[in-house]
Parts: structure tokens; sequence; C-alpha cells
């Protein structure tokens, strides 16, 4: 059974990976990503929450990332019929 808080960190996330997903958008394979601190910032929402969004767009197989640590985050792959429906 989902209380009230799961419930609230879910919407949350799923508020989040829309709102990345509209970012991702603009963006090509091989691009680097903005860092979990940036996204924070812009996003007005906690570490976690932008790092779960970004999880659950990649097992939806939306997006293939590719972690370099200090380097960045690759978009190693797009499925753009699936960002499209979560961007709009």
């Amino acid at each position: 059974m989902m209380n009230a808080r799961n419930y609230t960190q879910y919407k949350k996330a799923w508020l989040v990976s829309t709102m990345i997903a509209r970012d991702l958008i603009a963006l090509s394979e091989g691009d680097v990503l903005p860092t979990i601190a940036e996204f924070s910032e812009k996003l007005y929402a906690s570490r976690g929450i932008v790092q779960n969004a970004l999880a659950a767009l990649e097992s939806s197989g939306a997006i293939a990332l590719e972690k370099r640590g200090k380097r960045g985050t690759i978009l190693w792959s797009v499925d753009m019929a699936s960002v499209l429906e979560l961007g709009y």
C-alpha cells in the first residue's frame, strides 16, 4: 500500500522526469548531460529526486546513459518517441 509520503515522492519524480524529458529533446546522442546539481538547481528538486527521475527514464528505455564520473554523463541513445511522449 502506498502512503502519502511515497505518493508525493512518486509524483515529484514523475514531474521531474517530464521536465528532464523536455530538456533532452534539445540534445543529440553523444552530448554531455547537465550535472545532477545543475538539474536540481534548475528544476528546484532534490538531488535524489533528479537521480530517481533519470533512473526511471533509463529503465523505461527512453534514454541510455554512459556515466563517466567527473567527465560527465553522456547521452548514449534516445528513443525520441518515448521522450516526446513524456515531454508533452
